[in-house]
């Protein structure tokens, strides 16, 4: 059984949020450059390969798939982390028992340890020395090249040259080197330039340096705005309570700032360590004894011993990572723990791998057929030539074999351009083309009202829009459009079967809104607005149809409150008069419990904007926040948050709850918890808890109905349950001094600690049940129904899964940052981009790159062949029929132009056509093996019309009133004529959409042949044999031949699409013809039905 071609997207671990990612393959049949027989799954570096009945399994499977894809699965623990000596030893760690590292702080120079990587980071391929060497390796290593250097040299050789022993075929294998060197010597500058600019930023420390400057236990002072050098356990901050913002986009491509903080035996508000004196003096001689570098965001361990050697337990709360940018903090100062290569960030980077399209694949595989086709013809001339009889001119000697070897070479010589030399080149620079005009597509660009733009966002534009309606409206337009980051893939966005999507914030708006919930068994939940209200259905009448400006319109305020941080986006969208009685009039205890637990167990901080001293949030994600601003809408205001306390404001009066303990949210714990008491309340220890109903149910005290949790699940909240637990002061102290012993042993794992936070988590009251609302984007229902009926598969993958891998990766940019952007093949503004993307310029570029692929191997086949043929009248001797000069100009200067041209601008169906019938995308094959070996055999046929013709009339004596003898290169400029229009007309057949250029690209070609054919002619120093040839076939006996040449070989491709365009026609012929004719697509008598499956059918009486 063949396998189905199944890939994920690989991204680094935080950006599959806003990722989709999307695998190629054929309609017709499997894919034939990579389709394998195996019986079971089999992983490579970039892609998965399944069976078909495999492929249903990998919903189920999909994150024990991920997790195996970077180390097999035996080397990993449950949580996806690398714990095993072969994986030390793969990342250059030492092995053995020792799982943790030792250094000084504050030393002046490195450890001795030589484990510890430097802080310089190189992304860059090349050095100045080793450019040259490195990149000819690189593009040696393509068999196109070898194969031309090989034939370079035998024209040296005098006994195979058919030159003169002048290597020409060096200027066209030198100019494809040159291009493509030119072509990676840019791209690797640019690597360069990012790797200075970063190893080069200096850090104005005690002692100003730069990044690469910087080692392990180096002390570090960072000021506001300025990025982390290294990864650094925070000392001090000038917060009093030892906090600091940091905003992590580069990372996880999340803009909401996050909070990290001093170590609490370090923070002390009664005496700060503001100066540079104080903290080098409590620090200085100080040890640290951290844990090895690993991949883990989320979790990190280290012992940090100070000069009074007090043990102070570090947590990835204490932990700012490289990348991650200092905001709203003053200042920072931290001591570096981890270095270079051995960062989170870079751990988490990976190689970037090599993707090569389908198509790609196809044409080595053409390539190999193509010189096994061309090593036959050599093996038969030469068996013919010795099977020939003796010539009294040429007789044979005992060198015979000898012979026979120099003429197979000969022949070699003489079929050089089977394999053409400007494929790869030309390839590369229509991909890169077609990269710009896919970017330009301006109905791909979005526009946004109200984004903060940061320096780090690459892909915008910024105008003044105004649009008259009742009033003048004044917006500030933010454009996003399409990005390509790997062009080598463009044909394969016109094969795609399988879409794997992410949900939030890749199909959904990531506007969480609170719109219900559940206390005591009552649900509540009456909206503000119309539950399925669109985005853009509030704005004036005058711009409801006004499809751009609805896109760009802010969403409708649709209550009086709103809170949010530097966003602006509406949370609570909830107007029940019995909750707003029950909470806010009667103060109903159960009530007022339920929203005190959603303002004070959050990760969310509260921040005074300078700039109008409003209260703004900033939350590690959107359901937080939305939590803690509907507990706002009912008067329970969260006013601080820090790690010790935490201030909320309860109809007024400001109550304030001393924070014990706080466990945040993870992917494994699915919950997250805080320990608190009350000040001068009487409740003692409270532990409050909100997470998803798996975990919290089963911690209940007693069992509890989950109808309303089934209820807004099937409405399509999202749905997190609000427990907590009163602790007594002996349950309190026995289970801290159990977790503050394991917290502080050496010896304790994470999973020890999860064990005991567990613990408590226990005999659990429910509070209550939230329903969020995050709304599908614009589009998102009208493209997954295109794209079923083009038959791809679309499958939505829920949860976070770091090591995914796909294809083909796209990302959506967005205000969560552009790490999912940056690291895809292709970015678009919002998945309803993604249709047009596929269906439009996929489609496009998949019919364009294959037939670019099958005409550069057409032509240089009707170019060759006649030459094998006109061995019959040479008895097989190897001579050449073509001027050496206009032989090797063909591909670079006669068929250059239109073919590119065509590649690049050519449209089969239009753009509208092409989305009002999806169907289109999945109906028709362009480039298979089978079309490769039919495009041969008509070069065949035109190569037996292109030789024997012109030898017809001119081998026979003078064609001309001067009565002129025509000689063998007479006869050679007819052919190589004759095969140049030939082969401009057979490209001109495929081309369905002619733009002013398209015909001046032809004209020009063949314009460029005659000039040559001319200044060879005329110029006894350029021509030599050729010289005055054209003065003696230049008549009309001749033209008219050419053309009787021309329309018999171009007669059979023209007949067959003539055929089946007027008898057979596919539904693209149809969709075209309509195109052209500018005919409504949908008529009411239209006498055919284009369906699903691609084919035409009648139409029916009922329909």
């Amino acid at each position: 059984m063949k396998g189905t071609p199944i890939a994920f997207i690989a991204l680094h671990p935080a950006s599959y949020t806003r990722s989709l990612a999307v695998t190629s393959g054929h309609r017709d049949r499997h894919l034939v450059a990579i389709s394998y027989r195996r019986k079971k799954l089999r992983s490579s570096r970039t892609c998965w390969f399944a069976t078909p009945a495999q492929a249903s399994l990998i919903a189920v499977s999909i994150s024990s798939m991920a997790k195996s894809i970077i180390v097999p699965s035996n080397e990993r623990q449950h949580d996806g982390s690398v714990d095993s000596d072969a994986t030390a030893k793969a990342l250059g760690h030492p092995t053995g028992a020792s799982t943790c590292r030792h250094f000084g702080v504050g030393s002046s120079t490195p450890p001795p340890d030589t484990s510890f990587a430097p802080n310089r980071i190189s992304t860059s391929i090349y050095t100045p020395y080793n450019f040259l060497f490195k990149n000819l390796f690189k593009q040696f290593a393509r068999l196109s090249n070898m194969y031309f250097l090989f034939i370079t040299v035998l024209q040296v050789i005098p006994q195979v040259t058919l030159s003169g022993g002048y290597p020409t075929t060096i200027v066209p294998l030198v100019f494809v080197l040159f291009v493509n060197a030119i072509k990676d010597l840019i791209e690797d500058i640019h690597r360069h330039n990012a790797d200075t600019m970063q190893d080069g930023d200096a850090k104005p420390a005690f002692v100003v340096t730069t990044w690469a400057d910087l080692h392990v236990g180096s002390i570090v002072k960072v000021h506001q705005n300025e990025i982390i050098p290294a990864d650094m356990i925070i000392l001090a901050s000038s917060s009093p309570i030892g906090q600091c913002f940091t905003m992590t986009a580069n990372l996880d491509g999340e803009t909401n700032l996050k909070i990290r903080w001093v170590p609490s035996q370090l923070a002390s508000p009664d005496n700060p360590m503001t100066a540079d004196a104080d903290i080098w003096a409590k620090m200085h001689g100080a040890h640290v004894e951290a844990e090895e570098p690993s991949r883990r965001l989320d979790r990190f361990k280290a012992t940090l011993t100070t000069c009074d050697n007090v043990k102070v337990s570090i947590g990835i709360s204490n932990l700012l990572l490289r990348g991650v940018l200092l905001r709203d903090t003053d200042w920072a100062v931290g001591v570096t723990v981890y270095t270079g290569d051995d960062t989170k960030i870079q751990q988490n980077s990976g190689e970037t791998p090599f993707k090569s399209s389908s198509l790609s694949k196809m044409t080595n595989i053409m390539t190999y057929q193509i010189i096994v086709l061309q090593v036959v013809l050599q093996i038969v001339a030469v068996v013919v030539e010795a099977l020939g009889p003796d010539l009294p001119y040429s007789p044979r000697n005992s060198q015979s074999m000898l012979n026979a070897f120099w003429l197979f070479l000969t022949y070699m010589l003489l079929f050089s351009n089977f394999v053409p030399i400007s494929l790869q080149v030309t390839v590369d620079i229509t991909r890169f083309v077609q990269s710009i005009l896919l970017c330009l597509d301006t109905e791909m660009a979005l526009g946004g009202v109200g984004v903060t733009v940061y320096p780090y966002f690459p892909s915008y534009i910024y105008i003044h829009y105004f649009y008259s309606t009742k009033y003048y409206i004044s917006l500030n337009l933010y454009l996003f459009w399409c990005q390509v980051r790997c062009s080598d893939l463009n044909e394969d966005l016109g094969v795609i079967q399988h879409i794997f999507t992410d949900k939030t914030g890749t199909l959904t708006c990531n506007n969480m809104e609170f719109r219900k919930c559940a206390i005591d068994g009552v649900s509540f939940g009456n909206v503000a607005g119309p539950p399925s209200a669109p985005r853009g259905s509030y704005l004036p009448p005058s711009t409801s149809n006004n499809y751009r400006l609805r896109s760009i319109l802010p969403f409708p305020k649709r209550t009086m409150d709103m809170v949010s941080p530097r966003g602006h986006l509406t949370h609570v969208n909830i107007a029940d008069k019995a909750l707003q009685q029950k909470v806010v009039d009667e103060r109903h205890p159960r009530f007022v419990q339920f929203f005190v637990n959603l303002a004070v167990n959050s990760a969310v901080v509260p921040i005074v904007d300078v700039g109008t001293g409003r209260l703004v949030y900033s939350a590690i994600s959107p359901d937080e926040e939305a939590l803690v601003c509907a507990a706002k809408h009912f008067d329970v205001t969260l006013l601080r948050h820090d790690s010790t306390s935490v201030a909320v404001s309860r109809f007024g009066d400001t109550v304030l709850f001393d924070v014990l303990h706080m466990f945040e949210f993870s992917s494994e714990r699915k919950k997250s918890s805080m320990i608190v008491r009350e000040r001068g309340g009487s409740a003692g220890v409270i532990l409050f808890c909100k997470g998803a109903d798996t975990v919290v149910f089963p911690a209940l005290r007693s069992p509890v109905d989950a109808e309303h949790l089934v209820t807004y699940a099937a409405e399509g909240l999202r749905v997190l349950c609000v427990a907590q637990r009163e602790l007594s002061d002996d349950v309190y102290e026995a289970w801290n001094a159990k977790y503050l012993a394991a917290k502080t042993a050496s010896d304790t794992t994470e999973d020890d600690l999860d064990a005991i936070v567990r613990d408590i988590e226990t005999q659990l009251d429910l509070v209550g049940i939230t329903g969020i609302e995050d709304r599908l984007q614009d589009g998102v229902a009208d493209a997954l129904q295109c794209f079923r009926l083009a038959g791809i598969k679309v499958w939505m993958l829920t949860g976070d899964r770091p090591d995914t891998a796909a294809h083909v990766g796209v990302g959506i940019m967005g205000a969560e940052g552009q790490q999912a952007a940056n690291a895809s093949d292709y970015s678009i503004p919002e998945f309803q981009s993604l249709k047009r993307l596929l269906l439009v310029h996929g489609r496009w570029m998949n019919r364009r790159m294959s037939i670019l692929t099958l005409y550069m191997f057409y032509k240089n086949v009707l170019l060759v062949l006649p030459q094998f043929f006109f061995g019959y009248y040479c008895s097989f001797s190897g001579q050449s029929t073509y001027y050496d000069s206009l032989y090797q100009l063909y591909n670079v200067c006669f068929t250059a132009l239109p073919v590119f041209l065509f590649s690049v601008s050519d449209q089969h169906v239009s753009a509208p056509m092409s989305l009002q019938y999806p169907s289109l995308y999945a109906s028709q094959s362009f480039g298979s093996i089978r079309w490769f070996w039919l495009w041969i055999l008509d070069a065949c046929i035109s190569s037996l019309v292109i030789l024997f013709i012109p030898l017809a009339v001119l081998g026979h004596g003078p064609s001309s009133i001067h009565g002129f003898d025509q000689g063998l290169w007479d006869v050679g400029l007819v052919m190589n004529g004759a095969v140049v229009v030939v082969a401009n007309l057979r490209l001109a057949l495929e081309s369905k959409c002619w733009f002013w250029f398209i015909p001046v690209g032809f004209a020009s070609s063949l314009g460029l042949w005659s000039a040559s054919a001319y200044a060879f002619s005329s110029l006894l120093s350029f021509g030599g044999e050729l010289y005055a040839v054209l003065g003696v076939v230049a008549n009309l006996s001749i033209l008219f031949m050419l053309v009787l040449v021309c329309v018999l070989c171009c007669f059979g491709a023209y007949g067959l699409q003539a055929y089946h365009t007027t008898f057979a026609p596919h539904p693209t012929d149809i969709c075209h013809e309509i195109d052209v004719w500018g005919l409504d697509p949908t008529p009411p008598s239209s006498p055919v039905v284009i369906v699903s499956d691609g084919r035409v059918h009648p139409k029916q009486p009922h329909e």
